[in-house]
């Protein structure tokens, strides 16, 4: 009856606050505003806080929880905002701090971060999330002492606290300085956070862990399980990363290395690291006032913007494009002497010029690099007339790890090409065709 009680009550509450055609107070919305964020409605709370604003301007807390709403939306410069102006009307609100000092870790400011968590600290000395925000932010500007010390406090002031178990365990099993890696302890501590939390990202850390002990089976099915719960929940932002991590735990690759990789700020991307031939890409001057005549329904042209070492990093890269209404994907290259590389690209064009017009309106963008390269193969595993199918065709394609891109089919029939890749040769799509096959899929290479 404990448990049902309050439940039953925020209900009650719910209902109450959502009847439409009457006039709410401040704390009404404010009330709103906290079933919205709980119920993950972003848009929604932000809406309902900033009523309660309007009714009471001076509400450090409806600012302080605008700023988290803003936060779980990935705008981390209002969500700073408000809760900077939530400290100017109450300067010892520590929730405040910790809020904008984990605003300030996800766009990279490391020492605002640390600043903000200290802050909220000496304010409430047994402030759990504060230590564990604190030390993930001292992990990333390489203070491993500082990092193990504050999520290890964390754990002795709250030792049911699975953030701080998984947080601790990422730490044993990717930290770059090998003298701090503990991949026993650390499948302890994430097996912990998992038994307090079965969440999809404590699984993620727990599979990290078992790839540092070199258990990929053991890693492989629990990352499965993470991008199981993930798909269930709707998480679909989350997927590419997830399923870079499976990829590189199938080719029995740690998440170490990807972590050393971030952690060395190696993040920028990079064309002339891609080991890509001079013959690929296509200098400006060929094309100036020139078009190449394409044959109906054929794309050979595309621009490729960088090529990073890590697929995960590659597929994060063109999620981030997609949102933005870019149409970018991923093609796989081996290039002997330098590895495996995953290139992003965007856009398919007929014609060389209009390949051309396109990079040079990326360029205008601030794109460092727009290559236009002519790929003119690809692997296709549509087409078909029927949208559902090809929904569930790319979603079943992206759990096993492949970025899809659509185009249209060859001659005016109304049709899409599902496609992966885009190569300079039939024979090299060869590879990536067979690995398909295994997974079940029935793909065939073609002209794009």
């Amino acid at each position: 009856m404990k448990r049902i009680v309050p439940l039953l009550y925020f209900f009650l509450i719910a209902i109450f606050l959502l009847i439409p055609g009457r006039s709410l107070s401040a704390e009404d919305w404010f009330e709103r505003g906290l079933y919205f964020l709980k119920s993950q409605r972003y848009d929604d709370a932000i809406k309902a806080f900033s009523l309660s604003i309007q009714i009471i301007p001076n509400d450090p807390e409806a600012y302080n929880h605008r700023g988290t709403a803003w936060f779980y939306k990935g705008d981390y410069d209002r969500a700073i905002a408000d809760c900077t102006k939530a400290l100017e009307l109450d300067p010892g609100y520590a929730n405040a701090y910790n809020n904008r000092g984990t605003a300030w870790f996800y766009k990279g400011d490391y020492d605002r971060a640390i600043a903000d968590c200290t802050k909220a600290l000496e304010l409430n000395p047994r402030y759990t999330e504060a230590y564990n925000n604190r030390g993930t932010a001292w992990f990333y500007k390489g203070d491993y002492d500082r990092a193990i010390a504050d999520c290890t406090k964390a754990l002795e002031l709250n030792p049911r606290y699975a953030d701080a178990y998984h947080q601790l365990a990422l730490i044993l099993a990717t930290c770059p300085d090998k003298r701090y890696r503990n991949p026993t302890q650390a499948i302890q501590l994430a097996e912990k956070a998992v038994e307090l939390s079965p969440e999809a990202n404590f699984l993620d850390t727990l599979a990290a862990a078992y790839a540092e002990a070199g258990r990929y089976g053991d890693a492989i099915a629990t990352q499965k399980r993470a991008i199981t719960l993930l798909n269930k929940q709707g998480k679909t932002d989350e997927l590419a990363e997830y399923i870079g991590r499976l990829n590189s735990y199938k080719a029995h690759k740690p998440l170490r290395e990807q972590y050393i990789a971030r952690l060395r700020k190696d993040d920028k991307y990079v064309f002339e690291a891609s080991g890509a031939k001079p013959e690929e890409v296509i200098p400006q001057q060929l094309s100036k006032g020139v078009g190449t005549p394409k044959k109906q329904g054929t794309y050979p042209y595309t621009i490729q913007i960088c090529s990073l070492r890590y697929e995960q990093r590659a597929n994060r890269v063109v999620m981030e494009l997609i949102k933005k209404g870019d149409p970018a994907f991923t093609s796989h290259a081996h290039i002997p002497g330098k590895g495996d590389w995953y290139r992003v690209f965007l856009g398919y064009y007929g014609t060389l010029e209009e390949a051309q017009k396109a990079a040079l309106a990326l360029k205008e963008r601030k794109f460092r690099y727009a290559n236009v390269v002519r790929k003119p193969y690809a692997i296709q595993v549509g087409p078909s007339d029927s949208d559902q199918e090809l929904k569930k065709l790319e979603a079943d394609l992206r759990t096993k790890g492949y970025v899809t891109y659509s185009i249209p089919d060859r001659g005016d029939n109304g049709k899409i090409r599902l496609l992966i890749g885009a190569f300079r040769t039939e024979k090299e799509a060869v590879r990536l065709t067979r690995n398909l096959q295994q997974e079940g899929f029935n793909p065939k290479v073609v002209r794009r």
